[in-house]
């Protein structure tokens, strides 16, 4: 298990945001809610950003970097501004 450079605490999954492109359908259920269906595509060229899910910190950026850290190797991490 790895723990987030941030917080400390001990992670098993991170949390991975990336631009996708959403088609979905929108209808109203009961005349009061809303609902949702569709599909969703990632862009190709696109590098998915990972968070840590206890506090929500942005680590890093690429899959393979994700990989490598979640398998315990040093990575470099995302570079806060001040």
């Amino acid at each position: 298990m790895v723990k987030c450079p941030y917080c400390k605490e001990e992670i098993t999954s991170l949390i991975a945001v990336s631009n996708a492109i959403v088609t979905q359908h929108f209808n109203v259920i009961n005349g009061k809610y809303a609902n949702y269906e569709g599909d969703e595509k990632c862009f190709e060229d696109y590098e998915a950003s990972f968070f840590c899910p206890a506090c929500n910190e942005i680590l890093f950026n690429g899959e393979k970097t994700a990989i490598k850290f979640m398998n315990g190797k040093k990575v470099k991490l995302w570079k806060k501004e001040n």
